[in-house]
C-alpha cells in the first residue's frame, strides 16, 4: 500500500480520531485530516500524531472531501 493518501473529514472527534489513527499507524499512508479551525479539542487530540491538518473554509462534508482530493 505504497503512496496511498487517506483523506479523514472530522468534526468533533476528540474521542474515535485518536483510537483511528493509532490504528493507522501500523500502514504505510499519507494521512490528511481536515478540520475546521475551530475544532480545537480535536486537534489537540491529534497533534501527535504524523498527519496533516488541513483546515477547512467552507462548510459540509462535499467541502471537506474536495479539499482534500485538491491537497493530494
Amino acid at each position: 500500500m505504497e503512496n496511498l493518501t487517506l483523506i479523514v473529514p472530522a468534526k468533533n472527534e476528540k474521542e474515535s480520531l485518536p483510537i483511528v489513527l493509532e490504528e493507522l499507524k501500523k500502514y504505510n499512508l499519507k494521512i490528511i485530516i481536515i478540520l475546521e479551525k475551530t475544532d480545537f479539542a480535536t486537534i489537540e487530540a491529534i497533534k501527535d500524531f504524523n498527519c496533516k491538518i488541513l483546515y477547512q473554509v467552507g462548510k459540509g462534508y462535499g467541502d471537506a472531501l474536495i479539499l482534500g482530493l485538491n491537497e493530494v
